[in-house]
């Protein structure tokens, strides 16, 4: 086979992290070549149609998106790329409703906000709720300092800046808010951010749980006008404009590495693609076993960084197009979360049977886009999540029947728990199980958070041994196996990989 084109860069995959370090790379004057598999550029974050309704893939809500007058993370990113997003801010944090322990509560946004609702709610907790959460903003400020000065982290200016952040990094939550004596009845209100981590609160690392309750708290929650869609094609128009090219329908069925740096790719049209840099959305985990050519260029160390590391979860959503409105059917926010108990550790365990999990994370996204869909229907998305191990027992015979039976079970278990009626309305409904992310998103056994979190590896330490984790030289990857497993996350990272070759470029005198 002959090598018909070179690039600089060659990004496999064109997921959240795999567009954000094209558009990166290509705004620094680099030549960038995208390949995605799918017929559409951004993995996780695309929409799909049935009948009138245009589905979310997978997005509930971004973080780290601020106002515009004071934009946080992810705003400045898309501005940094000349990019106008429509984002639209989320009413409220969640609306928690918890069985076991009789729980009603909406979380509001702002700070002061959720104090004086968690005082209304459980009168004389504000001492507690405050703490909790003074601890929550060192945690955020600390790791804020770590990203914006990744490579180049000064230890003295930590243990005299963030010294509670120090003493508690490497402890679970569990561990932390016994040390803080915060009571149950608080940390239950809190655990309706919980469905975003989905880690057993005495495994969880503290550290990323401040992080995530304090920065959406504190910023709030935001969603795209026109879905995740909007994010993934705006960065692909944007990289066409800028010289870079993402090429669809392009499967990477191979890695090329000579004396253990990259050669470059092949794809499933057989073509050999030429380039010094690899930015890698597709896991470590699909990469070293199933990309690498010859195999034998892998060396043990990769392989036992992968091994090491425990795989998260994978999810179940069930997507409902109902031909009554939001308001008919009485849904009067935009996200709602049910618990059967706020006992993480039981909500963990019934993700690995073959039932309807004891939590169940909606929202309604007509409620804040009204014109999401056709007036006089409403589009109603109840997700939860699954141990991949659970699905490894349905046999191809098994399957439609397994995907039914819980579809209905998620269904009526909502109904119940909210005293709302859906299924005398529904018009269309579509599931997406741990299959069907593993068939669509080649994702490896249909994760959707990337790898698991615990407490030697979380977002901090990754942060801290990003550059020390490339095995082959010039291949690096992006995306939630990369950082963390946060939505906006996977853009940052993107945005920073992509970064760390531009300087190595930059030092090879390759890049002016």
């Amino acid at each position: 086979m002959s090598t018909h084109r070179e690039f600089d860069v060659v990004v496999v995959g064109a997921g959240n992290g795999g567009l954000t370090a094209t558009a990166e790379l290509c705004k620094n004057g680099l030549d960038v070549l995208c390949l995605e598999k799918h017929n559409i550029p951004g993995g996780f974050a695309s929409s799909f149609v049935r009948g009138q309704f245009e589905f979310e893939a997978s997005m509930h809500v971004v973080a780290e998106v601020g106002s515009p007058k004071d934009p946080d993370v992810l705003r400045k990113a898309f501005r940094d790329f000349g990019i106008n997003i429509d984002w639209v801010k989320t009413p409220e944090a969640f609306h928690l409703i918890s069985e076991e322990e009789n729980i009603d509560f909406t979380m509001p946004f702002g700070i002061e906000n959720a104090i004086a609702a968690i005082e209304e709610y459980y009168p004389g907790s504000e001492y507690h709720t405050r703490r909790y959460l003074d601890l929550c903003k060192e945690v955020s400020d600390a790791i804020g300092y770590f990203g914006r000065n990744e490579g180049k982290i000064n230890k003295l200016f930590i243990l005299k800046s963030f010294p509670n952040f120090v003493k508690t990094a490497a402890y679970s939550v569990e561990q932390v808010l016994d040390a803080l004596n915060t009571p149950q009845q608080i940390r239950n209100l809190f655990q309706g951010f919980w469905g975003y981590l989905a880690v057993p609160m005495n495994k969880l690392n503290w550290g990323l749980w401040a992080l995530m309750v304090y920065s959406f708290l504190n910023r709030g929650g935001y969603i795209p006008r026109m879905r995740s869609t909007e994010l993934s094609l705006a960065l692909q128009d944007k990289i066409i404009h800028t010289g870079g090219l993402v090429e669809c329908n392009s499967k990477v069925t191979k890695i090329i590495v000579n004396d253990r740096k990259v050669w470059g790719v092949e794809t499933i049209h057989g073509e050999r693609i030429k380039c010094n840099y690899i930015l890698s959305n597709a896991s470590p985990t699909i990469v070293y076993n199933n990309l690498i050519r010859p195999q034998s260029q892998v060396p043990s160390i990769a392989y036992q960084n992968v091994n090491s590391r425990s795989t998260s979860l994978s999810g179940f959503v069930v997507h409902l197009g109902l031909n009554k409105s939001a308001e008919e059917i009485g849904f009067d926010s935009y996200s709602k979360i049910i618990h059967k108990t706020s006992d993480t550790s039981q909500l963990n365990k019934s993700f690995r049977k073959l039932n309807a999990p004891d939590i169940t994370v909606s929202m309604c996204l007509n409620n804040i886009v009204p014109k999401a869909s056709p007036e006089g229907t409403s589009m109603i998305h109840l997700t939860t999540f699954f141990d991949p191990k659970a699905w490894e027992l349905v046999t191809p015979a098994m399957y439609h029947q397994t995907k039914t039976r819980i579809t209905q079970e998620i269904i009526k278990n909502f109904e119940k728990s909210t005293k709302m009626l859906l299924t005398p309305y529904i018009e269309e409904v579509v599931s997406s199980t741990p299959a069907t992310y593993a068939r669509y998103f080649d994702s490896y056994q249909g994760l959707i958070y990337g790898y698991g979190l615990n407490s030697w590896d979380h977002t901090i330490s990754r942060v801290m041994m990003i550059e020390n984790e490339e095995y082959i030289e010039g291949l690096s990857f992006v995306g939630a196996h990369a950082l963390n497993q946060a939505f906006n996350s996977t853009y940052v990272s993107g945005i920073n990989g992509a970064k760390r070759v531009i300087k190595k470029i930059l030092k090879e005198g390759r890049l002016k």
